[in-house]
């Protein structure tokens, strides 16, 4: 089969050929039809009589008498089947909308620093903040592709040692805020995240902060964005660390050279740097 079901992330429907081992052992991989445990066939090719024959990789029952296994494969080669596998993305995807809708700016919070977007407020302006964040946004809806695209490539930047920073602001900030120690660190944090199922869920969440409902949402997340572009600034001109002070110091220099894409950018590496998985994982046990 190359659907199946993940028994620890709430149904969600699991391609074959973007699966690994370790990503069949964390996600709890279940055949979609029977909920029996199945696991990952390695594709390959081979040759036999001269021809080279190449197998995909699949999801495979374990060796058992009952028939159910044999059914399941054969179903799920049906239009039945694939209609099926197509109702549980749409269901699990319904889920995680809703989840998006409650509670993305809370459980955005619970990975970042940030504990106050009071202090952006009063530097800013509540009216500046909004009319740039709905601008921003805008940006977002409008060029998604655009930035659907830049989060895979600044994702598979993240995870490596050599990280290329365009903007000279920010590779100035990075060199002064983080060691090859802390750097080296946090590569192998990242790496540690389901990469499969980390970017499908961080390419839906941009997705949705794109549309009216992610309104809400977004409006935090760009605050937090000028709270970071403050600090950056702040390391690239003292050399410290930024205190709480740095936002009303540099607040009237980021209004001067304010630029949306940018802070679509920067929105999108906290996206992507943010453990969604564990955090949703967190919050099913909490309930």
């Amino acid at each position: 089969m190359r659907y199946a079901k993940s028994m620890y992330r709430g149904g969600l429907i699991v391609d074959s050929d973007e699966c690994d081992y370790e990503s069949s052992r964390h996600l709890g991989i279940i055949c979609p039809f029977c909920s029996q445990a199945v696991f990952l066939r390695k594709g390959g090719s081979y040759i036999r009589d001269g021809k080279e024959i190449t197998v995909s990789p699949a999801f495979c029952h374990y060796q058992s008498n009952d028939t159910t296994a044999q059914d399941c494969e054969l179903r799920s080669l049906r239009r039945e089947g694939e209609e099926y596998i197509k109702r549980l993305e749409i269901e699990s995807r319904g889920q995680r909308l809703e989840l998006y809708n409650k509670r993305l700016w809370e459980i955005f919070k619970q990975d970042i620093k940030v504990t106050s977007l009071k202090e952006a407020t009063q530097s800013f302006g509540k009216k500046w903040i909004e009319e740039k964040a709905s601008l921003t946004r805008n940006d977002l809806s409008n060029r998604l592709k655009f930035y659907l695209e830049q989060s895979l490539e600044l994702w598979e930047q993240q995870l490596t040692e050599k990280v290329q920073i365009k903007d000279p602001k920010l590779a100035e900030a990075a060199n002064v805020a983080w060691t090859v120690e802390e750097r080296l660190a946090d590569i192998r944090k990242l790496s540690s995240f389901d990469r499969q199922l980390h970017v499908m869920v961080f390419q839906e969440i941009i997705q949705f902060l794109s549309t009216r409902s992610g309104n809400y949402a977004y409006h935090k997340i760009f605050q937090v964005a000028l709270i970071i572009d403050c600090a950056n600034i702040w390391v690239a001109k003292v050399k410290t660390k930024a205190p709480q002070e740095a936002i009303n110091a540099y607040a009237n220099y980021v209004k001067k050279d304010f630029n949306v894409e940018f802070y679509n950018i920067m929105i999108l590496l906290m996206l992507i740097r943010t453990d969604w998985i564990n955090l949703f994982y967190s919050l099913e046990n909490a309930k």
